[in-house]
Parts: C-alpha cells; sequence; structure tokens
C-alpha cells in the first residue's frame, strides 16, 4: 500500500497550487510564463540584451525597452514576435505586446562573441586595378608613404 493510500491528509503538489493561487492554477494559465525562457530565442540574443519582458497581465505581455531605437525597431516587427511566442507556448494567451522604455538587466544572458574578420597584412595589400590613372597614382603614393611610415616605427627611429 503506498504512503498517500495510508495517510489521506496528503495533498498533491498541483491540489496544493491550486489552493494557494486558485485564480492561477489552471495549467494553460501557467504556459506563459515560459515567455521568459524563450524570449532570446524568439527575438534573438542581441535584442534580448535590451529588451525584456517585465509582466503578464490579461493577455497583454509588457516589455521592458532599454534604448528608444530598439523600441521602434521591435514596434515594426511586434505581430511576428506575438504569433511567434504564441507558438512556442502552445497557446494564443498573449494578444497584445506593450514595450515601455526602462532599464533592463541583461546579466544572466550569455554574451555572443563577435566573429573577428581576417585581414591581410598591410605589405599584402595591393591597388585594385583603377581606370583612372589620376586616381590610380594617389593611391599608390598613399600605399607607398604608409608603407615608410611602417617600416620607420618597426625600426625603431
Amino acid at each position: 500500500m503506498s504512503e498517500r493510500a495510508k495517510n489521506r491528509h496528503w495533498n498533491s503538489a498541483a491540489a496544493i497550487l491550486r489552493m494557494v493561487f486558485p485564480d492561477s492554477a489552471e495549467p494553460e494559465k501557467l504556459r506563459v510564463y515560459r515567455v521568459w525562457e524563450i524570449w532570446p530565442k524568439v527575438v534573438g540574443a542581441a535584442n534580448a540584451r535590451g529588451a525584456q519582458p517585465t509582466k503578464f497581465r490579461n493577455g497583454k505581455l509588457f516589455v521592458t525597452v532599454f534604448h528608444p531605437a530598439l523600441m521602434q525597431e521591435l514596434q515594426f516587427v511586434k505581430g511576428r514576435i506575438r504569433k511567434r511566442l504564441n507558438h512556442y507556448i502552445g497557446a494564443d494567451l498573449i494578444s497584445q505586446i506593450y514595450f515601455v522604455r526602462g532599464s533592463v538587466r541583461s546579466d544572466d544572458l550569455p554574451l555572443q562573441p563577435v566573429p573577428q574578420r581576417t585581414l591581410p597584412e598591410f605589405r599584402d595589400v595591393v591597388i585594385p586595378p583603377l581606370e583612372n590613372p589620376q586616381v590610380k597614382a594617389a593611391f599608390a603614393s598613399l600605399l607607398a608613404a604608409h608603407r615608410r611610415r611602417v617600416a620607420k616605427i618597426q625600426s625603431g627611429e
């Protein structure tokens, strides 16, 4: 015989949650809180560092945004963000998204490394084919002067 069958006073975790949070005990309503988990995936890591969901009430998701330019950018794709959030949640719980200006904590989000471009050594730089001989001569002169300056610095003069 199980412990639960022996003691009828024990309640399941779901029953306790229903007692503590009678308005939010439905699993359907609790799904919306996945927004905080999936936000970086939906808007991208860079946007998630500057804009984060702060509260959800009556179908409205409030998102605090760090910079007005980012707020405007997010306004343009607000409908797409709402659709993607509802898709990942698995229900149409978010009816509107409101962006508000404020400070954002981005400590929890991992920084993405910036891809580094590899440039050729300066001594390997050549002037591309140019039709205008005056422009070609100006670039050649500029490149030669820069090479002399770099050589002077490297020799310690």
